[in-house]
């Protein structure tokens, strides 16, 4: 008996529309992001140099830090529209 391993289902409708909210509007993130950024340049004058300032063996902690924070719940397989629930939960508001 040769059994066939069952094909994924695959959901239907747009790509864009099976995203979540945040993948789905990701470039506008990061576009707010760097702008956020520039205007926290303009508006602390000496922030650039201070935060290059902040360095453990050549490498800029705030760099690595951000990295961290950007990557982690990646590498922690993190579900983000889960995560709502989970704090519903643990607040009690069920």
């Amino acid at each position: 008996m040769n059994a066939e391993p069952a094909a994924p289902e695959v959901p239907e409708g747009p790509v864009a529309r099976r995203l979540s909210f945040l993948d789905r509007f990701l470039a506008v993130w990061i576009l707010i992001a760097m702008a956020a950024g520039l205007g926290l340049g303009r508006l602390v004058p000496g922030l650039g140099d201070a935060l290059a300032k902040v360095t453990v063996t050549g490498v800029s902690l705030p760099i690595a830090l951000g990295l961290l924070v950007m990557m982690y719940p990646v590498l922690a397989k993190v579900r983000a529209p889960r995560r709502h629930e989970r704090l519903r939960r643990r607040l009690g508001c069920a």
